[in-house]
């Protein structure tokens, strides 16, 4: 048939094939830039800012469910801290299963890029590592004294190592059943300090920072400010 005969001569019951069989690649692809835009504008208009952010990386492999259950304890732990009305932590799954650099390159290349990524951000403060992600990024370098900025609520407890707190000795984690017994050994919290963000000076950053810290200090002493049925 002819591409350029119009539509309305084209016989009924025909005109659906004869503009898919010519149209067919144009009608995809403004599908998909309409798609694209309507994602671009959810994400800049409708997107829920997190009151607090968590980054956990490290070798280890929990299910959706253990995903879902561990997000839905931290969000107990945190208030509406920019005053949008709703509580948001955002915890961030960035983790690798264990050999998968030998079994998939290309998806440790693109985890290990995520990682960076989520690592330079300014937003991006409190990260939960082990010694394998930890070396990756080289975290032991540009951490923070923890010990300095959870000083009231570890009391006398004097870290082994200042820029790590381990989850172990993290109330919220170890008085939850599910995640003292299905998380690994050797998982740790650090902290991004003021210089590697130049938070000085910024209002905005400062007060992000002072915020998820109160965050942190609940998981630390297992203040649940915002309680809610957790599914197990």
């Amino acid at each position: 048939m002819d591409k350029y005969m119009k539509l309305k001569d084209v016989p009924k019951g025909q005109r659906w094939g004869q503009f898919w069989e010519y149209y067919r690649w144009q009608t995809i692809g403004a599908i998909f830039l309409l798609v694209c835009a309507v994602s671009l504008c959810r994400e800049i208009f409708f997107r829920t800012e997190p009151d607090a952010s968590l980054i956990i990386s490290g070798q280890l492999v929990l299910s959706d469910e253990g995903w879902d259950h561990l997000s839905q304890l931290m969000q107990q732990y945190a208030e509406d801290y920019n005053g949008d009305g709703q509580v948001y932590v955002d915890v961030a799954d960035v983790s690798f299963t264990p050999g998968v650099q030998d079994s998939d390159p290309q998806m440790f290349m693109a985890m290990q890029t995520r990682l960076g990524g989520e690592f330079q951000s300014k937003k991006r403060i409190f990260f939960i590592l082990d010694e394998y992600t930890a070396k990756m990024v080289g975290a032991d370098e540009d951490m923070g004294n923890i010990q300095e900025i959870l000083q009231d609520e570890l009391g006398d407890t004097v870290l082994e190592n200042p820029t790590r707190l381990y989850l172990k000795d993290i109330a919220a984690f170890q008085e939850d059943e599910w995640l003292s017994e299905s998380l690994p050994e050797g998982l740790y919290l650090a902290y991004r300090p003021e210089q590697s963000f130049n938070r000085q000076g910024k209002a905005d950053l400062q007060k992000d920072f002072e915020n998820q810290c109160k965050f942190i200090k609940n998981l630390l002493t297992n203040n649940k400010v915002n309680p809610i049925e957790t599914e197990s």
